[in-house]
């Protein structure tokens, strides 16, 4: 089996997280794992989420929402993607904005992603 996750790291090449390929976006999403700085003005730290450790079967928690930017007024925008990574499969919410909401599908090996 092959890794369903990579590794990512900041310019220090400390590890942050971890990114996968999501086929309901068409793109890369990431998790986390590490603190990070949110905010560089007040330092204000990122979210961080837990890892089973597994490359090749990932579980992450709790879920992640990937929303498409922020309104003028400031409120984030309609949720694109919201799932769980669980055991190597991606369970898509229903409130995601692409076509596989309610579904659930295998992770994609990180060589054979586009």
């Amino acid at each position: 089996m092959a890794a369903k996750v990579s590794r990512i790291a900041n310019q220090d090449g400390e590890h942050l997280g971890f990114t996968f390929y999501c086929p309901g976006c068409r793109g890369w999403h990431m998790y986390y794992t590490q603190p990070w700085v949110k905010n560089v003005e007040t330092g204000a730290a990122g979210p961080v989420w837990t890892f089973n450790g597994d490359l090749e079967n990932p579980t992450f928690g709790p879920s992640l929402l990937i929303y498409e930017g922020r309104h003028p007024n400031g409120d984030l925008g309609h949720p694109r993607c919201h799932l769980f990574v669980r055991a190597g499969k991606i369970q898509y919410c229903g409130d995601c904005g692409h076509d596989l909401a309610g579904q659930i599908v295998d992770m994609i090996d990180v060589e054979r992603a586009p």
